[in-house]
């Protein structure tokens, strides 16, 4: 108990009714009032009213299994703000009272805490496959050290329509009472609303005797399930919560891709409406060994450079002369490499591919010196501190290649640590590398990095320039954009010119250089400075990039 009080800002004492026995710590601070004003007050009256139904659940499971492991509640305070702290519950030997330890997070612990929906309580999609991503504990923000490797699926079959048949106060009751029941069972994991019927845990690996008692438990979550559901006036034969456990094999896997691989398998999983628990299961195991599969054969590729590279020309419009050949992988089967590049962002891999690109790039500037290249970085990339430390040791070596060499940073993955983006790529500038911002106009995203970010150049999204042949707004956009661009010392390249139509269109646009098959298709053969482009210049002759 010493210790406890010791490290809590506050230690409180419930009886059996609920009510508060005692409270000590900085209650003053925290509550606004003297402790004595607390006492035979409901122990929900310390939280959010939204949390209520959850203390009330917790505290069952205290009782039950004497305690439980910590959770984030928030606290109510004078001002009527809440502060996030972590909650510890416990019971003694031969007493029917229950322990509450709160300890209060600090601003930094709190803002990295996933946001949950003020009537539940549970994490939103986007939100837990974050976490499922990173490998973030919800309970311990600053850890970054739990493996999530297992899943618990819960279906509620046509939960809509009986929300709908309650009313909103009485449907938002019934939701408030599974987000209780959800994320009690949760206090170890992160539980989250799916979509309207679907839900899912994902939790921390058990072990082998474990594995029976996460069996039981998710037969007692169901059970749960449907008392609240019966409760709220729900017929015995409509309340059947269905509850499945699966969890990824670490076979095959490292650490680093548990995460991704379960993220990235649930995520196509819950796009589809699931009937059964078993059938679910087996749909399950069907995605893991495909992705499985698909991650073993793209190490394989990425390790023995099993890749190539394709080449296709950058114009400067006014002259026709080529600037430069974007460096494009290709992986040696038919349709577009875009799926395996996302699938390499999805599950982790992509700064391992981005990394194995730049060194057969490089490799091939240093055996050309006639030739120039622009190879593409994933944002997710420039975001990893082992991928900017080697690329920054490996362009050390090279640094007479900065007049050659521009990189591309794509926005098919969106940049979440701006900071350690910008820092890195201002680094490549000050040495004289190139940067250039592409796919400008395929995401939302793309103010926001021209604001924050140094670049060179912007690379027109080809969609959007197509557009702008009949739509007055999208000229007036990209007309904008050529002058904010001047204004910021970055020139604009287009993509997928392919007429001369179009051609005439970017340069009345105002921008600089243009790329499509007008110029040239990418090929596999190497551009040399003998070859002859299209235009009849020579591939390989370098127009001044600014």
């Amino acid at each position: 108990m010493a210790f406890a009080l010791a490290a809590a800002d506050l230690l409180v004492e419930v009886g059996q009714d609920g009510g508060i026995v005692s409270i000590t710590g900085a209650v003053k601070a925290l509550i606004g009032t003297r402790e004595e004003a607390l006492v035979d007050r409901p122990i929900e009256s310390l939280f959010v009213e939204s949390e209520g139904a959850l203390i009330r659940r917790l505290r069952a499971k205290a009782l039950e299994k004497g305690r439980i492991e910590p959770a984030v509640m928030h606290v109510v305070c004078p001002q009527g703000d809440a502060i996030a702290a972590t909650l510890g519950l416990c019971t003694l030997p031969g007493h029917a009272n229950t322990y509450l330890a709160l300890s209060v997070l600090s601003p930094g612990m709190a803002a990295k805490l996933p946001k949950r929906d003020d009537v539940t309580g549970l994490i939103a999609m986007s939100e837990f496959q974050h976490m499922a991503q990173k490998g973030i504990s919800p309970n311990d923000p600053g850890s970054g050290a739990a493996m999530l490797q297992e899943m618990r699926l819960v279906k509620i079959g046509g939960l809509n329509k009986k929300l709908k048949s309650l009313g909103e106060s009485r449907a938002n009751e019934l939701m408030a009472e599974i987000g209780a029941i959800l994320n009690a069972s949760a206090t170890d994991t992160s539980a989250a609303r799916l979509g309207e019927e679907n839900f899912g845990l994902i939790g921390l690996a058990y072990g082998s005797a474990q594995a029976d008692m996460s069996v039981a438990e998710g037969v007692r979550l169901a059970e749960s399930l449907a008392e609240a559901m019966m409760t709220a006036g729900l017929s015995a034969h409509a309340a059947r919560p269905q509850v499945t456990s699966v969890s990824l094999a670490r076979d095959g896997l490292q650490e680093k891709e548990i995460a991704r691989a379960l993220s990235y398998i649930f995520d196509n999983l819950s796009k589809t409406d699931f009937v059964a628990p078993h059938s679910l299961k087996s749909a399950f195991e069907a995605a893991e060994r495909e992705v499985i599969g698909q991650l073993a054969n793209l190490r394989d590729i990425i390790d023995h450079d099993r890749f190539d590279l394709h080449f296709q020309p950058v114009i400067e419009l006014k002259s026709g002369q080529i600037a430069h050949h974007e460096a494009l992988v290709r992986f040696g089967k038919p349709g577009s490499p875009l799926e395996t590049i996302r699938f390499a962002e999805n599950v982790g891999l992509i700064a391992d591919l981005d990394m194995a690109v730049c060194r057969k790039a490089i490799a091939l500037l240093a055996d050309q010196p006639h030739l120039s290249l622009a190879v593409n970085i994933s944002g997710f990339s420039i975001q990893y501190p082992e991928f900017c430390a080697e690329l920054n040791e490996r362009l050390h070596a090279q640094a007479v290649l900065a007049e050659r060499l521009i990189f591309e940073v794509t926005e098919t993955h969106q940049i979440e640590n701006m900071d350690l983006a910008a820092q890195f790529l201002s680094g490549l500038r000050r040495r004289g590398f190139k940067v250039c911002l592409d796919d400008f106009g395929a995401g939302a995203a793309a103010y926001n990095y021209l604001r924050r970010l140094d670049v060179d150049y912007v690379k027109i999204d080809g969609p959007f320039l197509q557009r702008a042949a009949t739509d007055r707004r999208e000229r007036a956009l990209l007309r904008s954009l050529s002058v904010l661009c001047a204004e910021l010392g970055c020139q604009i390249i287009g993509e997928q010119i392919e007429t001369p139509e179009i051609k005439s269109l970017a340069l009345d646009l105002g921008l600089t250089f243009g790329q499509g098959y007008l110029f040239g298709k990418p090929t596999a053969e190497v551009p040399r400075s003998k070859a002859l482009a299209a235009n009849g210049r020579r591939v390989g002759q370098i127009a001044a990039w600014r």
